[in-house]
């Protein structure tokens, strides 16, 4: 019984989004920019940062809440190696990547949606001072 009351709040729900949905753009572009503070134990290594994120989604025409994307970032870390002396040199960390995104939008309001996404990917890391001492990691 659960499953079907579960099952019908899906259908419910995709057929309520095909309507709304209508008039929904088939592409977004999105920019969301970031601001690194350090904070814990050892945040003394670590300088304020910052970054952004560029996204672009495109939302399927034959499911209207599910969206595809893809996401390309960039973030800056100041930090002092070693941390516990004053004369630390300074550094610099850059983190650059690349993924994939997937999620589901609805509709509540006209002006109010409700969202959940989901992204995995590549990054790589490497010191501003000497790029070649980089790695990348899939996340």
């Amino acid at each position: 019984m659960r499953k079907r009351i579960f099952l019908l709040i899906i259908i419910l729900l995709l057929i309520q989004s095909a309507v709304c949905f209508a008039d929904y753009p088939a592409f977004t572009l999105k920019l969301s920019p970031s601001f690194n503070l350090p904070m814990g134990e050892r945040s003394e290594a670590f300088g304020m940062g910052g970054g952004g994120n560029l996204t672009g989604n495109v939302n399927m025409p034959f499911l209207p809440p599910f969206l595809l994307g893809v996401d390309l970032g960039y973030s800056f870390t100041p930090m002092k190696i070693p941390a516990d002396v004053k004369s630390a040199e300074l550094f610099s960390l850059s983190f650059i990547s690349l993924g994939g995104v997937l999620g589901l939008n609805f509709e509540l309001l006209p002006w109010l949606f409700l969202g959940f996404y989901g992204k995995g990917g590549y990054f790589y890391t490497f010191f501003n001072d000497d790029p070649s001492t980089g790695g990348g990691v899939f996340s």
